[in-house]
């Protein structure tokens, strides 16, 4: 009786209600602040752009809200009134803080800045998985201190002094605190993390200035991101979140305003992958927009000019660009070719010369050098001739010999080249195109070296410099069933004359045309490429895209138009996605090819690939998709990054495979990339009941031996792939990608070696991975 009487008379006591309005503030504003007032503090002292927005409004939305509950509650003084009023509240709350950061901020700095307008922050595809457990933290928390809140009221009330008072109401905020925290590491912090990591790494550049670094430091950090913007790195800026992978949110683009000059970066779980300048949302009609910076690119002849920068990065200037980012001094004294040709389609013959400015860039001294005529080997290369006729050394003429079948040339040297010191060497030499494959006398040929249906195609058609390394001269025997480019990258110029109704896709960037009446000359220079290939017809359609300041070109046959624009599509979404996995792509122009092909569905070239017509003709074929994105992956697995194709085949071939996967992974979800991963897992579980399993870790030459193409697909294409995919779940997304970032990042140009990927892995995961190694790798 006497607590009824207690009650009506608190019912509607001004009092009352104002601690449980004060109860309902104190709360939201904790949960606010845990929310987003810490990750403020994080944006601010990054120099992120509108830090408090986020907070200042999340904040206004939750004091309101909360102060209403808690109002609610002390006006009906009962705690199941109290429960309801509060658990919806937390609704409420959990709902603002999966919102507010998405489409509130989208529209926010829409209107708030016009540079911003086009901004959009899709709400993510997992975000309804992240809110499962947000929700139910956080409401059961909310309905607690709902539950709790009368008796927290009638503690203030009695309290005897005002710091009694406030202690008392306190006590709520741990529950609201938690909840915030909640939301904070499920929902903002993961679009905050981002810019943290752009920002660590300006402040990190502004820190060491002109210092020379340490390359493990300059890997580690990722500092070669920002060599293409390293002219503006040291201003002031202001960073916003650009875009972000909306499906697995563990991708996302910072644009930076340097001040009035833009620039944005691509971030990677916790690395930067690359960075460049300019603002993909600018409007040319706006007023008081950026003037984007010329990208840093190279002069293909001549020395490069060095730039001072703390990563000792070589930045060179042509027009156009063969190259969209700035190159390591390493490149230096990469081999240089100047080639002229002269191709009479009509005979399938062609006349050349070449001149390769060789340094030797190992320890021992060179007495003699070693050149490459692929296509002597026939195999996939059909049964075409390549021949050298003339041979100087700066200039005197010396003596050759060939050997290998005819497939090594050995150019002796008038004196022992040192390490540093160079030489140059010129050769004539002339070929003989094969048709259709080569016939029946060659079966394995792919149609790479080769005359079909209009179409010439002409790869490794001069001498290659030979690989010198720890094992001495590389001068393997061409592959019947791999891939026979061993090389360095080098830097090519290129002269070629041609019938005037050919369209030519060739490595690098085409620099000029001249034309007559019955010919053309045609200029080509390259960014740093371990080949130069080119092909030809006068039948191709040229359709492009851009995309990431690449340009995406594909040359397509006739009655492959409908074909044509899927190709294009999944080679440029390809080229993003790897861009934002791996690292980016170097070159402006990337070209795929519609191609005559046998016993191959597609093969690789630096800066362009060839997918089989066979496979324009059925695009609903999951293989016309597979192959282009694997194709298109070559271009960081073994042109890019390189790697000793006869030794260790698994190491482009498998990593490529699996990256095929995360175009299905990122385009058309984790159901499509299942898919592709359980036929994988189908094909080899196929090869061990028959007794054909192998490790993947094999040599070409040990795969050849067995005079059976498939082993060498289902180990090295399929396990390795499997192997990758094991390795994932292993050690999860983060420690994963931020590994083949390190990678990429370390061996860009160079030529890795098994050990360099495996210890990436196991740097990036903090342990030991030798148990997974040896059961996936090193045993059959």
């Amino acid at each position: 009786m006497t607590q009824t009487k207690l009650s009506k008379k608190r019912y509607r006591d001004p009092e009352y209600m104002r601690a449980g309005l004060i109860y309902g503030v104190l709360g939201g504003f904790a949960f606010a602040v845990c929310a987003w007032g810490i990750g403020a503090i994080r944006l601010a002292n990054a120099s992120a752009g509108y830090p408090w927005l986020k907070f200042t409004v999340g904040v206004l939305l939750c004091v309101m809200i909360g102060g209403f509950a808690g109002w609610l509650t002390a006006l009906a003084d009962n705690g199941f009134v109290g429960t309801v009023a509060w658990f919806l509240a937390g609704i409420s709350f959990c709902w603002i803080a999966s919102h507010l950061p998405f489409e509130g901020m989208t529209y926010l700095l829409n209107r708030l800045d016009p540079q911003l307008r086009a901004l959009h922050y899709p709400y993510p595809d997992n975000m309804d998985r992240r809110m499962v457990v947000v929700y139910i933290l956080s409401v059961l928390l909310f309905t607690l201190a709902g539950l709790l809140e009368v008796n927290i009221l009638d503690a203030v009330q009695r309290a005897s002094t005002r710091f009694m008072r406030a202690a008392t109401y306190l006590l709520v905020v741990p529950f609201f605190a938690l909840a915030g925290i909640v939301a904070a590491d499920y929902i903002s912090q993961p679009i905050e993390d981002p810019l943290i990591v752009v920002s660590d790494l300006l402040v990190f550049n502004q820190q060491v200035k002109s210092q020379k670094l340490d390359p493990k430091v300059i890997a580690e950090k990722h500092y070669r991101a920002l060599a293409p913007i390293q002219t503006l790195a040291n201003r002031p800026y202001h960073l916003y979140l650009s875009s972000y992978d909306p499906q697995y949110f563990d991708s996302f683009t910072v644009l930076i305003d340097f001040s009035g000059q833009w620039a944005e970066c691509t971030v990677l779980v916790d690395s930067v992958g690359n960075c460049k300048p300019g603002n993909p949302y600018s409007n040319p009609n706006d007023q008081g927009l950026i003037d984007a910076l010329p990208t840093p690119t190279f002069i293909p002849t001549g020395t490069p000019t060095d730039v001072a920068s703390a990563a000792e990065q070589t930045v060179l200037t042509s027009t156009p660009a063969p190259v969209i980012i700035s190159l390591p001094k390493s490149l230096d004294n990469a081999p240089r070719y100047t080639i002229s040709a002269d191709i009479d389609v009509a005979n399938l013959t062609f006349t050349g010369h070449s001149s390769v400015r060789y340094t030797n860039q190992v320890d021992s001294p060179l007495d003699r050098l070693y050149f490459r005529l692929i296509p002597n080997g026939q195999g996939s290369y059909g049964n075409g001739r390549l021949d050298v006729t003339k041979a100087l050394v700066d200039g005197k003429p010396t003596p050759t010999q060939l050997s290998q079948e005819d497939t090594v040339l050995e150019i002796e040297l008038a004196e022992r080249l040192l390490r540093g010191q160079h030489v140059q060497i010129d050769l004539d030499f002339n070929g003989q195109i094969p048709v259709d494959f080569g016939g029946q006398k060659t079966p394995a040929g792919y149609g790479i070296y080769n005359y079909s249906d209009h179409v010439l195609a002409m790869a490794d058609w001069y001498p290659i410099l030979a690989v010198y390394d720890e094992r001495g001269w590389n001068l393997d025997f061409p592959s019947k069933i791999g891939d026979s480019v061993y090389s360095e990258t080098a830097f090519y110029s290129v002269d070629l004359t041609l019938p005037k109704d050919v369209i030519v896709a060739a490595s690098g960037i085409q620099e000029s045309k001249q034309a007559t009446d019955t010919s053309q000359i045609l200029h080509f220079e390259t960014g740093p490429m371990r080949d130069f290939f080119l092909i030809m017809s006068p039948d191709f359609q040229v359709d492009s895209q851009v995309i990431d300041d690449t340009e995406v070109n594909l040359y397509y046959l006739p009655g492959h138009e409908q074909s044509a624009g899927q190709a294009l599509k999944v080679a440029a979404d390809s080229l993003h996605i790897y861009n934002g996995k791996f690292g980016a792509y170097p070159y402006s122009e990337l070209d795929i090819v519609d191609a005559p092909m046998r016993n191959a569905s597609g093969v690789e070239f630096p800066g362009i690939v060839l997918v089989a017509d066979k496979l324009f003709d059925t695009p609903d074929n999951p293989s016309f998709t597979v192959a282009t994105a694997h194709e298109v992956g070559h271009q960081w697995w073994y042109n890019v990054v390189g790697n000793n194709v006869f030794a260790d085949p698994w190491l482009d071939e498998a990593l490529t495979s699996y990256s095929s996967s995360l175009y299905y992974e990122i385009q058309q979800g984790k159901g499509a990339a299942a898919g592709l991963i359980d036929y994988w897992k189908q094909r080899y579980q196929t090869l061990l009941e028959q007794g054909k399993d192998d490790r993947v870790t094999q040599s070409l030459s040990h795969f050849e031996s067995l005079n059976d193409p498939g082993v060498y697909g289902g180990v090295v294409y399929t396990k390795g792939a499997l192997f990758f995919d094991a390795l994932r779940q292993e050690i999860g997304d983060k420690a994963f990608f931020n590994a083949l970032q390190n990678y990429y990042q370390a061996e860009q140009f160079g030529i890795a070696r098994p050990e360099d990927l495996l210890n990436a892995f196991e740097a990036s995961a903090g342990r030991s991975l030798g148990d997974l190694y040896l059961k996936w790798l090193y045993t059959p």
